[in-house]
């Protein structure tokens, strides 16, 4: 069910579709301030969704058989109100900003409900805040955004609140930092620890695995108002991110463009029996990575070129997820952007989805593009 409550004046053809999630919580607040800060253009047609519940029958207490229907429809009305005042609200603040608005109330389960309306309207991107608790009391955001992020056609930008100025941040850092730190901060092993630590003889391992920053490409913006990383990885997928980027967000006066990419490590089960020295050919599945890595880094940096942006372009090793996490926070990147391969459920939970472990780790907006034939 949907009722289109605003709309204003808008220009003959709309360069684009935005929709925007909305539930009256600091967060959703937060995403609708980002994208006209970072993302909304004059020509854009901007279109405010809200999801309201159906009427919880099981609050009003007593036997179900008993009949509550003035008391649901009570409750509908009054969601039905609040729904509407907060779209009419938040619109009337876009449209005194410059932008072409118009707002519609949904009801029903928030996920389906906003899947289906932002296919309906053909958007092309859809922004919406990580978690919130908002108006009716209960989370429109957070799963919601899992969910979209995974069954929306368009493009999806989740927006994360900034940690508050009293917040600790060094008690908030993410595994892969916490990681990283506890390593470098660990004190020297003793020569028994080293001993009973050690691989034996017959399983040599060709060196530990060290942190890789290589960077390939380095033009450096002298006073950049964002950096904006980009993960790639030579699929599709990721071609198609970095043509969206180009089109809907990247600046080519302020940001700095940083390019990402991460090799795994050689492993060792691929070389056979396990007591066998394969050094050498570890080394050459290295190198050989590393290789295919930096080129694709430079070619990525050359398709940016014609735009006149300001890239760096640098090499990561290791575990994709943890990678990224670390070098994204080690760059203060502002924003992100990343393709997403479209997995299924049963192909997310063995191969694990980079996009996905982002969105929920990252403390900045993470903008994930989706093939339009995927």
């Amino acid at each position: 069910m949907l009722r289109k409550l605003h709309a204003t004046n808008s220009p003959a053809q709309h360069s684009r579709t935005v929709a925007i999630a909305v539930d009256g919580s600091a967060h959703s607040d937060f995403s609708i301030d980002w994208a006209a800060r970072n993302m909304l253009q004059p020509s854009d047609r901007v279109v405010l969704l809200n999801v309201r519940p159906f009427a919880d029958m099981s609050m009003f207490g007593g036997a179900p058989f008993l009949e509550y229907g003035q008391a649901a429809a009570d409750q509908d009305a009054f969601f039905k109100a609040e729904s509407h005042k907060l779209l009419k609200q938040k619109a009337a603040d876009l449209h005194g900003r410059g932008f072409h608005v118009s707002a519609i109330a949904l009801r029903g389960d928030a996920r389906e409900e906003l899947v289906f309306k932002v296919a309906e309207l053909a958007a092309d991107v859809f922004v919406i805040g990580s978690h919130g608790r908002g108006v009716f009391g209960r989370a429109m955001l957070g799963s919601v955004s899992d969910f979209v992020v995974h069954h929306v056609a368009c493009a999806v930008v989740v927006t994360r609140m900034p940690a508050p100025d009293w917040a600790d941040s060094s008690k908030g850092d993410t595994a892969a930092a916490t990681t990283r730190s506890s390593q470098s901060a660990a004190p020297p092993a003793t020569q028994t620890e080293n001993a009973m630590s050690a691989a034996p003889a017959t399983a040599p391992v060709p060196h530990e695995p060290k942190t890789v920053h290589e960077e390939v490409h380095a033009h450096s913006h002298v006073d950049p108002t964002r950096t904006v990383c980009i993960a790639i990885d030579g699929s599709k997928s990721s071609d198609y991110a970095l043509s969206w980027a180009v089109k809907h967000v990247l600046k080519p006066e302020t940001d700095q463009v940083v390019l990402l990419n991460v090799r795994p490590l050689p492993r060792m089960a691929m070389y056979g029996a396990p007591f066998l020295d394969y050094s050498k050919a570890f080394v050459e599945v290295e190198e050989a990575n590393k290789k295919a890595s930096h080129e694709l880094l430079l070619e990525y940096a050359k398709r940016l070129e014609p735009y006149n942006m300001h890239v760096r372009a640098i090499a990561l090793r290791g575990d994709a997820r943890e990678e990224l996490l670390f070098k994204i926070e080690d760059v203060k990147a502002d924003l992100v952007v990343m393709g997403s391969r479209g997995l299924g459920a049963v192909s997310r939970t063995f191969v694990g989805s980079v996009s996905d472990y982002l969105v929920h780790n990252l403390k900045v907006p993470v903008i994930v593009t989706r093939l339009p034939e995927a």
